[in-house]
């Protein structure tokens, strides 16, 4: 090659072919912009006080300190970013303009040993004229997993630095081995005239594994993005996007048009409810577009379960549940959010006399004089037949998951809590949704008794067929519609339906949480899960 290394694929043809230009083949978008043809991906930094703007021609004067033209034609024909300081100001307010996010360079960049060791470089070419000159700063941001990332100033210049385009290049620093993005900054000065050009931005070859002997790259492979790993880009507001149940409840999720209104004043993209039959067959599935590539953290937290006659002061929890992964843009995510499984004496006034009344009194579950005298499965028998609700409805799973290849692929699962029996209890923290157990399948909870159809549900896993059991909380995979009432002719007459996300419905014991693995529904005179 006719120039040396760090002049490849610098936007620049030096050679008489232009051959150090023409090889310049694989890069990812924003590591070689010109911006004749636009920003590649680059943008303004939404927390700063000052922007960048993409121009052409000459838009400031001798005195403001701006150039006349671009880099790359060198005449008012080409575009590069100008960044233009407003009349009013104060000292050391920024304009940052922000790269897209790169890969970590290869291993070889950090090896001492190595002859491409900070062989990864930033190149780029300023204007920056004139006495009122405030600082260009040049950083990279590593995205470490921390909100902020871990920042690291490669470069600062202060002051004038003359009337002609420069170019600056500095090595990414060997440490980085998370994603990262560049940052370029213009820092005000006392007063307004003190514009600055941004022109030609390249990385080199190396930092992507480009242009290395074979041997070289085959010791040490490029890192890829196909794994996640603790990097994550918060949104333009830095919050988030939060995605809830729109104001649902009970066994079904939202509808399209809640979703629209408890949307409406969050940041965009919203998530909007899906009707795609071919995904879910219960309403309530909710479906958002991710915005751009990058890394993003996906935190759920499944539902709580309802409680019973006499344990209302209590509540079991739902669990968390946290991931990164690495997300393109257009991509689709599906999102079920777990709604909290029914109480028993929720809107007792509606319930029959007697039910209300046992809600305000609190009453013992009633039997008879024989009752204390049988055993566990038998009281549990006796009570399915006499004894038709009571207890709380399990809590929904709430999951975000991807279709791959036509199939759902689970990213984050966070089980619901137990719904609690009618007695009074201290909730145990088998009641409370509980992080994976890789010893269990991923389906239904199993109910440790036969009651027929009268028992309380398990709660639903993320597949599985339902059985006869209505109360049983669905699949996930199936729409996770809650558990339904316990059936039959009762003497007295409660709430406690399973919440949307495969929570399981109460009986005189607790409806099962929904789940990755549903939970199991037992009871005892103490206990219910």
């Amino acid at each position: 090659m006719c120039v040396p290394k760090n002049m490849i694929c610098d936007l620049h043809k030096d050679c008489e072919h232009g051959e150090d230009e023409n090889v310049c083949i694989g890069y990812p978008e924003g590591a070689r912009c010109d911006f004749e043809a636009g920003m590649c991906g680059w943008k303004n930094n939404n927390k700063d006080e000052m922007d960048w703007t993409h121009y052409q021609g000459s838009g400031t004067n001798a005195q403001r300190g701006g150039p006349s033209g671009d880099h790359t034609l060198l005449n008012g024909t080409g575009w590069y970013m100008l960044s233009k300081l407003p009349q009013l100001g104060s000292l050391s307010e920024q304009a940052i303009l922000e790269s897209p996010v790169f890969d970590p360079p290869p291993c070889y960049h950090r090896d001492q040993s190595s002859e491409l060791y900070e062989s990864c470089r930033i190149r780029l070419f300023y204007h920056k004229e004139g006495r009122n000159q405030g600082s260009l700063r040049l950083e990279v941001i590593e995205r470490d997993g921390s909100r902020e990332g871990n920042t690291r100033l490669l470069k600062q210049l202060t002051g004038d630095q003359g009337g002609q385009w420069k170019i600056l290049f500095k090595p990414v620093p060997a440490t980085v081995t998370h994603p990262y993005q560049v940052r370029v900054i213009n820092v005000r000065a006392m007063r307004s005239t003190g514009d600055m050009g941004l022109d030609d931005i390249s990385l080199s070859p190396e930092c992507f594994g480009l242009g290395v002997a074979a041997d070289a790259a085959a010791a040490c492979p490029v890192e890829t993005t196909t794994e996640a790993v603790p990097a994550v880009i918060p949104p333009e507001d830095g919050v988030g996007w939060l995605m809830t149940t729109c104001g649902a409840r009970g066994r079904e999720g939202p509808g399209v048009d809640e979703c629209k209104k408890a949307y409406h004043d969050f940041p965009q993209p919203h998530a909007a409810v899906t009707e795609d039959k071919s995904v879910s067959m219960v309403k309530g599935l909710q479906k958002w577009k991710v915005p751009a590539d990058g890394y993003y953290a996906l935190i759920a937290q499944g539902a709580s379960g309802g409680t019973g006659v006499q344990s209302q002061d209590q509540r079991s929890k739902g669990s968390w549940a946290r991931g990164v992964f690495y997300l393109k843009a257009k991509d689709a995510l599906y999102i079920m959010v777990g709604q909290e499984g029914e109480s028993a004496c929720e809107d007792s006034e509606a319930q029959s006399t007697q039910g209300s009344s046992s809600c305000h009194e609190r009453s013992d579950p009633p039997h008879d004089d024989n009752f204390d005298q049988m055993n566990e499965v038998e009281q549990v028998r006796k009570m399915s037949k006499s004894i038709y609700g009571g207890g709380g409805g399990g809590g929904g799973a709430s999951i975000v998951y991807k279709v791959v290849d036509g199939k759902a692929t689970p990213l984050v699962v966070a089980g619901g809590g137990g719904g609690l029996a009618w007695v009074n209890t201290t909730v145990k923290d088998t009641q409370n949704g509980r992080g994976i157990n890789s010893s269990l399948q991923d389906t239904h909870g199993l109910a440790t008794y036969n009651v027929s159809y009268s028992g309380a549900g398990p709660g639903g896993g993320w597949r599985g067929t339902s059985t006869s059991n209505g109360s049983e909380g669905q699949s996930l995979l199936k729409g996770g519609r809650g558990g339904d009432l316990c059936k039959g002719n009762s003497i007295l007459v409660y709430r406690g339906f399973g919440g949307y996300g495969g929570g399981g419905g109460a009986c005189l014991a607790g409806g099962g949480g929904g789940g990755y693995t549903g939970e199991q529904m037992s009871y005892t005179k103490t206990k219910g899960d």
